[in-house]
């Protein structure tokens, strides 16, 4: 089963977004809402407020609740979390006034499983789901290619059909110890009554002296979506102190619009699909960076538009969200606020609304954005191809070093100097594998600054894009 269903009941939103319809400006004289009751599930982008599917929310009186409990300060929150933010949005859209913002671990336990599928994905298993790791997705406390079994890690992500994509994976231990705490959404395969026990993937769930929440029949059953915290042990697998049924609640009552980031699963038409649970009506929508013959499974997208009386969100606006294949580290030649650009490596790269930021160098400041830039910053910037203008999706300020890398599709060859994204790179001393070394072919390049527009490669990737 792949339509994987989220918390969002009827009574949590009607009560807090109701409740926002008054708006008002901050205490601050921040953001100013206009009363228009808004649910935005997507991923963080940046703070000094919360940026979410390009709107900034303002936080000062909002309820921050994590892993369903309340009273944590924004500072809990990090850069690549998906959560849920019920409110006010104004007038333009691109402003609103949370009430409440909710974020809970998809996954919380040891890796017991490694793949790298290809270049850019690693698939991994944590308590018997499969995690997608994309290398674009934010990583705390480890990289992409240190994945290993053992580690136990925290992952926030979107749904799709056979587990979930990460948008962050933070290492929290360099191993597990039995009996250690863990958390997991997953489907309900199979049913021990009598044992009181039931299976998720591989896993073994004991609940019979677990806190059962939200069960109509004092029971969990075959196909419900829950979430089990408990301990862990790899001989039996979890001793559960929680079950909670996840149900979408009918959000219809309390006139919700509803911005909805995840992956498409069950795609039947544009008429009827589901968005990482929700299910979707695009027949009426409009179309941002895609066309609607770009709809399909495992395509992820933003819809936004109203809830119908069937729980049915009628999308309005459809944004589809590109992979970033584009990948460049070096320090800043220039930057321009009224333009809102950064030029890297002689590459222009366009900021917009949805631009993700975070300050991964020695400052570690917690509000960090565009007009925090400076030429010299050593920035990791991520695009996505095939987007006119070049549009850095994520910017991370990192410590200083003179390390150079440069990701995209090589455009020329003339011998051993390639051109990618028009920067001038010579591969005659590099060391990596060139099999499969063509115009069109992506490659990764690790090397060292030798001009404007010009590096000396160290290491050279030919990466696996299809």
């Amino acid at each position: 089963m792949s339509r994987i269903i989220y918390t969002l009941t009827a009574l949590a939103l009607t009560t807090s977004l109701l409740s926002a319809c008054s708006g008002g400006a901050s205490s601050d004289g921040g953001i100013e809402g206009t009363g228009a009751p808004v649910a935005a599930r997507g991923e963080i982008s940046g703070f000094g407020s919360v940026f979410v599917n390009g709107v900034e929310y303002e936080t000062d009186s909002a309820d921050i609740v994590i892993d369903s409990v309340s009273g944590y300060s924004e500072g809990a929150l990090k850069v690549g979390m998906v959560v849920l933010i019920e409110g006010a949005l104004d007038a333009s859209e691109t402003t609103g006034d949370a009430r409440r913002v909710s974020f809970e671990q998809t996954l919380f336990g040891p890796i017991t499983q490694v793949s790298y599928a290809d270049d850019y994905n690693a698939e991994i298993s944590v308590l018997g789901q499969t995690a997608l790791i994309p290398d674009s997705a934010v990583f705390e406390n480890l990289n992409f290619s240190d994945l290993a079994t053992g580690q136990v890690v925290a992952i926030s992500g979107l749904t799709n059909a056979t587990g979930v994509v990460a948008t962050r994976i933070e290492k929290m231990a360099d191993a597990y110890s039995d009996g250690e705490q863990v958390a997991v959404n997953a489907f309900i395969q199979s049913v021990d009554s009598p044992n009181r026990t039931f299976v998720i993937g591989d896993l073994s769930v004991d609940y019979s002296m677990a806190d059962l929440q939200g069960f109509s029949d004092g029971q969990p059953e075959v196909g419900q979506y829950v979430r089990v915290n408990g301990r862990f042990f790899e001989d039996t697998g979890v001793i559960a102190a929680k079950v909670k049924l996840k149900a979408r609640g009918d959000m219809s009552a309390s006139g919700v619009r509803l911005e909805y980031e995840g992956i498409i699963t069950d795609f039947a038409s544009q008429q009827s699909f589901y968005l990482s649970g929700q299910p979707v009506n695009a027949a009426g929508a409009k179309f941002r960076r895609g066309q609607k013959q770009d709809l399909a499974d495992g395509v992820r997208i933003e819809a936004e538009g109203p809830i119908d009386a069937d729980g049915v969100l009628q999308a309005q606006t459809i944004t589809f969200k590109k992979a970033n294949d584009i990948h460049v580290e070096a320090t800043v030649d220039s930057v321009s606020e009224a333009d809102k650009q950064v030029v890297v490596l002689g590459v222009a790269f366009s900021i917009n609304e949805l631009t993700a930021f975070d300050d991964r160098s020695e400052a570690h400041q917690p509000y960090f954005g565009l007009d925090d830039i400076r030429s010299g910053d050593k920035l990791s910037i991520r695009a996505a191809s095939g987007v006119t203008p070049l549009t850095a999706t994520r910017i991370e300020r990192l410590r200083a070093d003179d390390a150079v890398t440069v990701e995209g599709p090589v455009t020329a060859i003339s011998g051993k100097v390639l051109t990618i994204l028009g920067i001038s790179v010579d591969i005659s001393d590099a060391s990596g594998s060139q099999n499969g070394l063509k115009v069109g072919a992506f490659v990764e390049i690790v090397g060292d600054l030798t001009g404007v527009q010009s590096v000396k490669a160290q290491r050279v990737k030919v990466k696996n894009n299809n």
